[in-house]
């Protein structure tokens, strides 16, 4: 059977299942194997007492509007050839991280999480500066 393909992709998550749709693109007999019952990989969701939990992204980052061909998402719905308008974005306003005694507040601007974590851990922001420079 692994004889008729030409490429076989270990996992069907977002990463596996966006390699083999590009490889069959451009012509190579793929095959992806994903173990769990559902592609997706963490990017997924179950059922449990008859409540649907969803365990993939909470938001996108890198939010574009359609008409920004450059942007990296646009971009990547070219290539894939998806259809944008198969899917719902939006711009995301903003998430919280909450863990006992520290909130950070995050959006797609660095500088407000920059600045929260410079609030709560003021002796570790320049070792974060650093870390996404």
């Amino acid at each position: 059977m692994l004889a008729e393909y030409q490429l076989v992709i270990i996992g069907g998550g977002l990463s596996g299942l966006a390699a083999g749709i590009r490889a069959a693109r451009f012509g190579q007999r793929t095959l992806i194997l994903e173990q769990h019952s559902l592609p997706g990989g963490l990017n997924s969701y179950y059922f449990r007492h008859g409540h649907l939990l969803e365990t993939g992204l909470h938001a996108m980052t890198n939010f574009a509007r359609p008409a920004d061909k450059r942007a990296p998402l646009n971009r990547l719905f070219r290539q894939l050839k998806l259809s944008r308008k198969r899917f719902v974005t939006r711009e995301q306003f903003g998430s919280e991280i909450i863990f006992p005694g520290n909130r950070l507040a995050f959006s797609n601007d660095l500088s407000l999480l920059k600045s929260e974590v410079a609030r709560e851990f003021p002796g570790s922001s320049s070792s974060f500066s650093g870390l996404i420079k």
